[in-house]
């Protein structure tokens, strides 16, 4: 990279914990991973794919919640991008109810002007506010989901198919546990099925396999756990990292920073 890497997030109280990303100059790629949130980033420089989708300068990339993606810098080069991860219920406050069900999917790429310039007046805003705001940043914010809200994807939603019982109470195991060492063989056992069909059966479902579903689990438990204040040593013993070491390459292999560096660059902005 000719260019120092430089991250930044914050994470505001207001509009339901609204959080901004931004990365310049990196080339750093991402594993397999979901989010909760909607996803809505802009490429201010360089190329970024996601799965085999590539967004080009100026453009908008979108992940929906829960949809299982990698990411990757373009043929190795820097890129710059800022993301806004905007919860499910922002878009429902912002469009109706009615139209924000559970199938309700963006498209994954747009090319527009208009939202690409708001994206980036809103989020500038964001990063220069030193906790005040305009009083129509709200307005304007609101006014950029229902634009966004537009470019609806045709696309079925398959991420809120019902589950299996099996797999809901495996999850559901692994929510309550996370701290503690989990076995493959523990948790086939509990749905009646060999290490191997278990594993099988799991990824089908999910997308993932149980040694990816639980890392994933785990590192956006300690995010949270780091964003509250905890020392890094208890937010990886709490989430079930018992390796100094092997948490905080996992860490920064999944969100782009060291805990130490994530912790120190994530600022609260109160209202």
């Amino acid at each position: 990279m000719n260019k120092k890497s430089t991250i930044q997030r914050i994470k505001l109280q207001r509009l339901d914990s609204l959080e901004l990303f931004s990365a310049s100059n990196s080339n750093k790629s991402f594993p397999l991973h979901y989010h909760e949130t909607f996803c809505v980033s802009v490429i201010e420089k360089g190329a970024f794919i996601e799965n085999s989708k590539t967004a080009l300068q100026n453009s908008l990339l979108i992940s929906n919640p829960l949809e299982i993606h990698k990411n990757s810098a373009f043929q190795n080069l820097d890129y710059s991008i800022k993301t806004l991860y905007i919860s499910k219920d922002i878009f429902k406050f912002a469009l109706g109810k009615n139209k924000v069900n559970n199938d309700f999917l963006l498209q994954n790429l747009i090319t527009n002007n208009f939202l690409f310039d708001k994206f980036n007046q809103l989020s500038n805003q964001i990063i220069d506010s030193k906790n005040s705001f305009d009083s129509d940043f709200e307005t304007n914010f609101i006014k950029f989901i229902e634009k966004i809200g537009q470019f609806k994807s045709n696309k079925k939603n398959t991420s809120n198919t019902t589950e299996p019982t099996w797999l809901e109470n495996t999850k559901q195991y692994l929510k309550t546990n996370l701290a503690q060492k989990i076995s493959l063989e523990t948790l086939a056992n509990q749905t009646k099925l060999d290490k191997f069909q278990f594993i099988r059966a799991f990824k089908k479902q999910v997308g993932l396999t149980p040694f990816q579903y639980i890392l994933l689990s785990r590192i956006s438990l300690t995010k949270q756990l780091l964003q509250e204040g905890n020392s890094i040593t208890e937010t990886a013993l709490d989430a079930g990292f018992y390796d100094q070491s092997n948490f905080a390459n996992y860490f920064k292999n999944y969100v782009g920073v060291t805990p130490r560096n994530y912790q120190q660059s994530f600022n609260i902005l109160q209202d």
